[in-house]
């Protein structure tokens, strides 16, 4: 098993980096981005919005740090729980599709990439696929 953390997952990690910056400024401005979605403006929808946000941060935090780290022991648990939370942000998108508008297929298709990448890197680290 590779110790150090390949190119591919350090490009994956900085993609979710990128993309966590985005989803949190547009989770914490509830009032632009819920129409985004189809969502109008309300009190109580503006906390849950942020307090998804705040959740979107905390990963995205853990991606930055990720970028410093030097072997993959280091980023293996953040990899792991990417891999959980992308999959059950899937789950809730497709739980409620009906409710959302045309954006949110972008989303559903980012949410799965990042998907595809985390576990792709886990498997490449793991050596469980070979990247020569």
């Amino acid at each position: 098993m590779p110790e150090e953390i390949l190119r591919f997952t350090k490009i994956t990690i900085l993609i979710k980096f990128l993309s966590g910056i985005v989803f949190t400024i547009m989770y914490w401005v509830p009032e632009l981005s819920g129409p985004l979605f189809g969502l109008s403006y309300s009190p109580q929808s503006g906390a849950y919005s942020m307090m998804v946000g705040s959740a979107v941060l905390g990963l995205t935090l853990g991606a930055f740090f990720a970028l410093f780290a030097k072997e993959w022991k280091e980023i293996k648990i953040l990899v792991i729980a990417e891999i959980g939370w992308l999959i059950s942000v899937l789950i809730a998108m497709i739980v409620n599709f009906s409710l959302f508008d045309v954006i949110v297929i972008a989303i559903l298709l980012i949410v799965i990439l990042l998907i595809v990448l985390y576990i792709l890197s886990f498997l490449q680290q793991q050596d469980i696929i070979k990247t020569d």
